[in-house]
């Protein structure tokens, strides 16, 4: 049964839909081959026409013409110019001084829009002269790329600003959507919105490290680091502003018939924070299903489970988005190699069977938890897979060496220390006004164990896998503010608040600072950014050999 949807809000998710599904598109389009990438092109097409039938429609109320009335039309104008200012502050469109990370990025950009679709070089690496592909997450400068390709990389570079502040405009519509009412305030918590760095660099002692100098305020903990909603879109915003869109779009009501598929959207835009969604969306996809229990018979319990969660744009659509974003982004590593090795070992036939045994196998487990949950054993299934949760965690952290630390006891206290600074005493604060008190509880577990998954060399997955999470608290702070003024308990959390804007200031000051004393943006070599394994594979991989575009199409 659709939901009853008010026409703005359909407005505003339809262009939220396509917003997040076009850097897809045109990747299928664009980088594919033509009998790869239109079959699938026109199936996350049909994907999101599914999406938006899934809205449903009711006559426009009076409270929906009240929130596009002329005093409301008034605050969006200065929303609108508020988010612009705060976009091009960001360096995004290089009209203002960029950190660092954008050197990386402005030579990725130029890459895509001065480069043939798929890009790719030779090059030599340790003496040998190797085929180096672009593998990144690159899915937020397709749409600017494209306009770079037709009328030169400063179009691309306006382009790709304007693409920002579409973004996040569309994250606050949707935000304003929710709550029923514009308002300028709340576009201001979320800019502001930070942990307790200032507290964190107090205690550090670091002595690189000042309030309001030129150094990361973030990096006081060392090992870890959340990122305020500023410093996202300063230093990664390609990775931020897809995943704002799509997490609220989670947060906010989406129908588990759309969820896998939206979710998936992202896997080319924001790779990790897309992993730290994931959690987000199996709570939902159970929480929010149409479950017509007591079942009477297993059968009853899956068709409910197949209606919720298969429905064709999370199979067909998700699915199609899922593998070919995934076969990208592994690159070269070991699951592209086995790939290669079995088209190039086995027949068709053999695959064939290998895949349906696969489906079957799936099946087989997917019908034995169902028999599981109606025989009521679905609390200690939940359990059995909280546990081996933990059980996984407590196996990583024991591959790690405490070298740096002075015993594991304080490794522990100072994760702690920094879990609490970052996310936690605002977990306190909330908790008392929150209603959904299991995803309270699970984003404060959550946020606990991502500083806990190292991949890579640095705490990377620890800044971005944390963004939903993040994000979620910053939503409840806007509604705790919104609906308990004038309690103690408000006026706390706003000091902290206070407290935390620091880091955002200090942002923006740095920003300022040197736009002020010198203007100069600029990209590393291209070089530099296909010998490195961080932004490229080898044309070795599957994804260059059987899926990616050739030159001379």
């Amino acid at each position: 049964m659709k939901r009853r949807t008010t026409r703005a809000k359909r407005r505003v998710l339809i262009g939220a839909y396509i917003y997040l599904a076009l850097p897809m598109i045109i990747f299928l389009l664009g980088w594919c081959r033509w009998y790869i990438g239109i079959p699938v092109a026109v199936v996350v097409i049909l994907a999101v026409v599914l999406c938006v039938d899934e809205i449903g429609t009711v006559p426009r109320t009076r409270r929906e013409r009240r929130l596009i009335d002329s005093g409301n039309r008034s605050k969006a104008l200065a929303v609108v110019l508020i988010v612009c200012i705060w976009a091009a502050l960001s360096g995004v469109g290089g009209y203002v001084w960029q950190n660092s990370d954008h050197w990386w990025r402005n030579a990725i950009f130029e890459s895509l829009v001065e480069q043939k679709w798929a890009p790719s070089v030779e090059m030599e690496i340790d003496g040998y002269v190797q085929g180096r592909g672009m593998v990144y997450y690159i899915g937020f400068w397709l749409p600017a790329a494209l306009v770079g390709k037709l009328f030169g990389v400063e179009a691309g570079y306006a382009a790709q600003y304007v693409w920002a502040v579409i973004g996040i405009l569309l994250f606050y519509a949707v935000v304003c959507v929710h709550r029923r009412k514009v308002q300028i305030w709340p576009i201001v918590v979320f800019i502001f919105f930070s942990g307790l760095d200032a507290v964190g660099v107090l205690l550090s002692q670091s002595d690189g490290l000042q309030i309001f100098g030129e150094q990361h305020l973030e990096a006081w903990s060392y090992h870890y680091q959340f990122s305020s909603v500023t410093t996202q879109l300063f230093w990664v915003f390609n990775q931020a502003v897809p995943i704002w869109l799509a997490s609220a779009l989670i947060f906010f009501g989406e129908r588990p018939r759309n969820m896998i598929f939206v979710w998936t959207l992202t896997m080319l835009t924001s790779t990790l924070p897309c992993i730290g969604l994931l959690p987000y969306v199996a709570y939902f996809m159970v929480k929010r299903s149409n479950w017509r229990a007591p079942y009477e018979t297993t059968r009853e319990l899956v068709q409910d489970i197949w209606y919720n969660w298969c429905s064709p744009q999370n199979l067909a659509g998700g699915g199609v988005v899922a593998i070919v974003s995934a076969i990208y982004l592994f690159g070269n590593t070991t699951l592209l190699n086995v790939l290669s090795f079995l088209l190039e070992k086995m027949s068709a036939g053999v695959l064939v069977l290998l895949f349906f045994l696969a489906v079957v196998l799936f099946a087989v487990i997917f019908c034995v938890v169902a028999w599981l949950v109606r025989k009521g054993w679905g609390k200690r299934l939940k359990t059995v897979v909280c546990l081996a949760g933990v059980a996984a965690v407590v196996w990583k952290i024991s591959q790690l060496a405490y070298s740096d630390w002075q015993s594991p006891v304080f490794f522990w206290v100072n994760m702690t220390v920094f879990v609490f600074l970052e996310a936690g005493v605002y977990l306190i604060c909330l908790s008392p006004v929150v209603e959904d008190k299991g995803l309270l509880k699970f984003t404060a577990v959550w946020l606990y164990i991502v500083p806990l998954i190292v991949i890579g060399t640095s705490c990377d997955f620890c800044m971005r896998a944390s963004i939903p999470g993040l994000l979620l608290i910053t939503l409840w702070c806007i509604d705790m503010i919104d609906r308990h003024k004038g309690e103690l308990r408000t006026y706390v959390l706003i000091a902290l608040l206070i407290v935390g804007a620091v880091t955002p200031l200090h942002e923006i000051r740095r920003t300022y600072i040197n736009t002020h004393s010198y203007y100069e943006n600029t990209s590393v070599g291209e070089e530099v950014i296909y010998s490195s394994d961080n932004f490229s594979g080898s044309t070795d991989g599957f994804f260059w050999k059987y899926i990616a575009r050739n030159h001379d199409e």
